[in-house]
């Protein structure tokens, strides 16, 4: 991006840019003007700040694994960058058996969810989702009757 500035009087100048591109190196070179001419500097080189995604930390579900039962999710939100969070939504997933993972089917979007009797024997996890990322670290808890 080439955005000159210039000012007339005596003083000093400064200018703050944004650079498009995350964990990219850019070089600068700054020219002062004056009664005797024009010099520049040297080149300059710098590297824009990788942009890490936001994460959910301490996960963590509260209440009974049992039909008619309230879970509720719960979970703290960082952002290397101090991005505040936006709007963030919510998953519960109920695996096919004891075991999350593959073949998982969502069964609520909200923060709390009210167990069900389809859910004997299988495994819940509660997953927060943000705007700018996913983070699928989210916990699971068995109710206790695995399937023989």
């Amino acid at each position: 991006m080439n955005k000159p500035f210039s000012r007339s009087s005596s003083g000093h100048s400064a200018r703050s840019d944004s650079f498009g591109f995350p964990g990219t190196g850019y070089y600068v070179r700054f020219r002062a003007t004056n009664a005797n001419g024009d010099t520049w500097s040297d080149a300059q080189h710098f590297t824009t700040l990788a942009d890490t995604p936001p994460a959910a930390t301490n996960v963590t579900i509260s209440g009974l694994a049992k039909e008619g039962e309230t879970l509720t999710g719960s979970y703290t939100y960082s952002d290397a960058q101090s991005d505040p969070e936006g709007v963030s939504t919510f998953r519960w997933l109920r695996s096919v058996d004891a075991t999350p993972g593959a073949g998982d089917i969502t069964v609520a979007t909200t923060m709390c969810y009210t167990d069900q009797a389809a859910d004997a024997g299988s495994a819940r996890r509660f997953l927060p989702h943000f705007a700018r990322a996913i983070d699928f670290s989210g916990i699971s808890i068995d109710d206790g009757f695995g399937k023989s």
